[in-house]
This record gives C-alpha cells, structure tokens and sequence, in this order.
C-alpha cells in the first residue's frame, strides 16, 4: 500500500550521540526472518539496484546495507525494506539531467568510517562528465556505494580505500571515453581527506601510512602516468557524501535538487552546488 506520509529519505537516521569515548558496533538482535521474507527482500534489491545505479543515487547506501544483511535477515532488516519502498513511492518520477559538456570526466570521493555492518565502512563515489574546466554540473555516469572488505582502523584509511576503489572505476570509464574518440584530460579525483589525497598525490612523508597497503603505490602510479590529479574537497561540497551514509528527511529535502532534476531549482555549474551545500550546511 502507498504510505499515509511522504518519505524523504531512503532510510531511518537515528541521531549521532557525541561525547562518547566508546563506540559500539551496533548488533541486530530482531527476530529471524522466514525463507519466503528473506526471498522478498532479495527481490526488491534487485529491483530497485538498477533503478538507483542509473537515477536514484540517493538509495544507494540503504541497498547497501540491506544487500548486506539480507542473508541473515531480521525484523529489522524487512522494515528498512519498507522504509525504502515507501521512499521509493513517494518519489515516483525521479530524473537527472545530462548536459551536452567536454566530455572530460571528473569524480568525487568519498568514505564513512565504521556504518557498514560488522564496524567495516562505505566507499562512495561519484562520478560525472563536464566541461574541460570543471565548471560544468552534470548528471553522474557512475555512482559507487560499496562496503570495504576489511575494518579501516582510521577514516583517512577509508578515505584512502574509497579514493582507490574510484580510481579504478574511473580508469575503466577513461579507456572507454578515449576509445569513442574524446581525448582525455587528467581526471580530477576530488576527496574529503587532505591525508589521503596527500599520500596518493605523494605529497605527503610517508609514516603511519605505510600501512595502507598497495593500493598507495598503484594510485601515485596512475598519476605519474597523467591520468588523474588527485585534490582535496571540503566535505559540504563533495557530492559523494550521500551515497555514504544515513542523512535526516531534512537533509535530503534540502540537497535533493543537487542530485535529481528539480525545475527552476537544479544548478547547471557546480559553483552554484557548493552554494547550496553550504546554505543549507547542518
């Protein structure tokens, strides 16, 4: 059934308690689900998966997180199911726009230390193509929202993981731009972390972020081959925050037309999306 009330966010965000000194990964202990339940929640991932990889971006964390925890699925895992569904209702005719640009691509990066289950975290991206300069605000081509492997024991490590796991999406995306025929600048990676994007750029002395593993060594590679530039992004304004992690009805009212075409309202340059960032900043 449709819900009673509009849904403005694809999942339940309960507020972040401050001042603890220490932090618990959070354990479902809701009932068990049946056979025939866990089989429905499977199939509404599936079908929304396709529909917000191509338009509604902003479901993307909350099927991660059901995806995730579908294969034990509890009471708590088929109301989120709802919650989504009813999100899903209420914005029924979601679009992007995709401007006529450089073709020159272009991405955002992004991580959250610690939602995911089992203390692991969430690697978001964003990635999108515009004018040579970078002025230019376009629907995204690719949007990641994928759970880390492993527990990153710091956030520059997640964003350092998050910036890695873009990468090799965007070097994909790159030889498929330049086997159409569009020359390819240096892609601009932006994150929310000047550690990671220090040690990535190799700007920065290595110390504890020898730890990091390879995956350093490949990023600073790609870059001397000129095929990415790596800089830091103030996290208002860096567009792959929404994939992340759980944000209030409030927020996603307020940033809804930075994601999805609102008329009269949707910025065509991005200086004009940093505006509505920061005004609407919590």
């Amino acid at each position: 059934s449709m819900p009673t009330k509009p849904y403005d966010s694809p999942s339940y965000c309960s507020p972040p308690k401050y001042g603890s000194k220490t932090q618990y990964a959070k354990v479902d202990s809701s009932p068990s689900l049946s056979r025939k339940q866990i089989k429905y929640i499977q199939r509404v991932v599936g079908k929304l998966l396709f529909y917000a990889r191509a338009i509604g971006l902003t479901m993307l964390h909350a099927l991660n997180d059901i995806a995730i925890a579908v294969s034990k699925g509890t009471e708590a895992t088929l109301q989120a199911t709802k919650y989504l569904l009813s999100y899903a209702a209420s914005h029924p005719s979601t679009a992007i726009t995709c401007r006529a640009p450089g073709m020159a691509l272009t991405a955002r990066s992004g991580a959250a230390c610690l939602v995911a289950p089992e203390a692991r975290s969430r690697a978001g991206g964003c990635h999108f193509l515009t004018a040579k300069d970078g002025s230019l605000s376009n629907g995204p081509i690719l949007v990641l929202a994928k759970a880390t492997k492993r527990t990153m024991p710091s956030a520059a490590e997640a964003e350092a993981a998050a910036l890695f796991l873009n990468a090799q999406e965007g070097a994909q995306l790159r030889a498929i731009l330049q086997a159409m025929g569009w020359k390819q600048p240096k892609a601009a990676i932006a994150t929310g972390s000047s550690a990671a994007a220090g040690a990535a750029s190799n700007a920065m002395k290595q110390a504890r972020s020898k730890s990091w593993g390879m995956s350093r060594h490949w990023l600073r590679r790609r870059a001397s081959q000129e095929q990415f530039e790596y800089k830091w992004e103030s996290g208002d304004n860096n567009l792959a925050g929404i994939s992340t992690k759980h944000h209030t009805s409030k927020h996603h009212r307020a940033h809804r037309p930075t994601y999805a075409w609102v008329e009269g309202v949707s910025p065509e340059a991005l200086a004009r999306v940093h505006q509505i960032t920061i005004k609407n900043r919590p």
